[in-house]
């Protein structure tokens, strides 16, 4: 059981299954979960992008599982992928406003 005094630990605690994240980033961004399978140079993937980072951060789950349920060649990947989103998510706001729905329906 996670310790109270720690939320990001209860909150991990509580986090969905990687398909899970896949599948509901797939179906807010409107294309197929095999969509965000493909592999390629994930700069033009965008919701494989998100799903990379939110199975991240919040979820909390290693890169090497990300990187296998992803289907990415090296997990060194997710993290290139999670940054530039980041950077994309502070140029913007609409984008950053679907994720933030997207991160609240999944993590609560």
């Amino acid at each position: 059981m996670p310790d109270p005094e720690v939320p990001e630990a209860q909150r991990i605690w509580l986090r969905p299954p990687l398909n899970e994240i896949v599948r509901e980033t797939a179906r807010h961004f409107g294309v197929e979960e095999d969509a965000l399978l493909r592999q390629g140079k994930g700069r033009g993937n965008l919701p494989r992008a998100v799903a990379m980072a939110l199975c991240r951060s919040p979820g909390g789950y290693p890169l090497k599982d990300i990187a296998q349920v992803l289907q990415v060649g090296n997990y060194a990947s997710v993290s290139a992928a999670a940054r530039r989103l980041a950077v994309r998510l502070q140029e913007d706001g609409n984008l950053q406003q679907q994720v933030e729905q997207l991160e609240k329906r999944l993590f609560g």
